[in-house]
């Protein structure tokens, strides 16, 4: 296949070569051109020192910054987009398990390439020297292998973010874990608690957004405990119910792998039964339940991005999808209106998937009238989202200053007002026009006094 840099990256590596140093896009980019995919980052590798590559960029109008200095990167801005230009270099021990004790410029290639995570990522790319493979990472992007470059449990020790990443790569590639690989990845699980909850949580996302992602949750939980503890109580408990004829932990990897690979609807779907392994009960026939699950579900789920350092919106989110999932819910456009108000379309219809892809995750008993129903209310969410005028009060052809115009002194009977106004159009019995509504407030303004 013809090769493709991207622009920026060309001109870079340009600019480079003509000042005599040694320059190529190297790792995820070239590893994603070769698959097909429009890389979303380019890095360039070269033998010019940091303060060489600030210079030669100067000297070309070409605005940068010190990114990681220490460590030889320099990041250039060409078309408002940034390129990581780092220098050859060879590592020191780990003995963090995450960062280099020390780090050495190099003059070559060869060892920067050797100290990489997989042989997918050790690959480099100039027009002039070609596809440089020292590992055979064209080989096994061919054969779909996800492999250390060297001994992988060198390579785990030195970064152990690395065994996660090779599990994302699995989920998101759909590439096989090689089997030495696959066994350091076992063997030094535990070393990922040295490493921070940021790091965790992004691979964490992406891999759970992954196409491939299901085989990789339910074969990995051994390692996966150590970035949510509660995996390994989901993993392997019994619900003891007609309606699942599978343990908590595969019944949620399948709810999770049938809604869309947004992080914030697919870690909720993951994670709706977290609570069940906390308020299991068995009844004199020897069925089980799970009371009150789902608002404990509601807590853990918050513990649990609270430890991952989310976003207090993704925490919310997540705990609020939880939360509504197990509710008994017998939908009506009312109810759905009401439900739309609390917590917003988007959320919603959220909400709905995940209850339709709950229910596809149960056992065959009764599956099929259920499924009609749930698919029922996504068409009936539909209806109610297009019959709807409005969402938030803000959003009413009228405001507060309109009210105190027709005669109301500032105060609570101001909001009282708009939103009995709101409350009207919501339920389609008053239209958002202006006139309208300026017409109706006035009677309830008379009313009031």
């Amino acid at each position: 296949m013809k090769f493709k840099i991207d622009t920026g990256a060309k001109k870079l590596l340009k600019i480079l070569h003509k000042n005599s140093f040694d320059a190529y896009v190297v790792g995820g980019c070239v590893r994603d051109t070769l698959l097909e995919i429009v890389p979303k980052d380019w890095d360039i590798c070269t033998n010019a020192r940091p303060q060489e590559v600030k210079t030669i960029l100067n000297n070309n109008s070409i605005k940068c910054f010190e990114t990681g200095i220490k460590h030889g990167t320099v990041t250039a801005v060409y078309n408002n987009k940034n390129y990581d230009i780092t220098t050859f270099r060879s590592e020191g021990n780990y003995s963090d398990n995450r960062h280099p004790d020390s780090v050495e410029f190099e003059p070559t290639i060869d060892l920067d390439l050797s100290r990489r995570d997989f042989t997918i990522n050790a690959l480099a790319y100039n027009k002039k020297a070609g596809l440089i493979d020292l590992f055979e990472g064209k080989k096994c992007l061919e054969n779909k292998i996800i492999k250390c470059v060297g001994v992988p449990r060198a390579r785990f020790e030195e970064d152990a973010l690395r065994i996660i990443r090779a599990l994302r790569f699995s989920a998101t590639l759909g590439f096989k874990i090689e089997k030495e690989t696959h066994s350091a990845i076992l063997e030094c699980a535990p070393l990922l608690k040295n490493i921070s909850a940021e790091r965790l949580r992004d691979e964490f996302l992406k891999l759970i957004c992954g196409n491939y992602a299901a085989p990789i949750l339910l074969n990995y939980t051994q390692v996966l405990k150590y970035i949510i503890p509660e995996i390994e109580k989901m993993s392997g408990f019994n619900q003891q119910c007609k309606y699942h004829d599978m343990d908590v932990w595969q019944h949620s990897v399948k709810t999770c792998m049938c809604v869309k690979p947004k992080p914030i609807i697919r870690f909720a779907a993951l994670f709706h039964d977290i609570g069940k392994p906390f308020c299991f009960r068995i009844d004199e026939k020897g069925v089980g339940h799970f009371p009150g699950h789902a608002k404990i579900g509601e807590q853990k789920v918050k513990n649990t991005c609270e430890s991952l350092h989310t976003s207090k919106n993704f925490k919310n989110k997540v705990a609020e999808l939880v939360k509504y999932h197990d509710r008994d819910i017998r939908f009506s456009q009312k109810s759905l209106r009401k439900l739309i108000l609390k917590i917003g379309k988007k959320q919603t219809k959220n909400l709905v998937i995940i209850r339709f892809a709950d229910t596809f995750a149960h056992s065959t008993y009764k599956l099929s009238e259920n499924l009609t129903y749930w698919s029922k209310e996504l068409q009936l969410y539909q209806k109610t989202v297009n019959s709807m005028q409005v969402f938030k009060i803000n959003e009413l052809k009228i405001d507060g200053n309109d009210i105190i115009k027709l005669g109301i002194e500032p105060g609570p009977k101001v909001g009282q007002i708009l939103n009995k106004l709101f409350e009207e159009v919501v339920n389609n019995t008053l239209k958002n026009k202006r006139k309208t509504l300026k017409k109706r407030a006035k009677y309830l303004v008379n009313f009031n006094n």
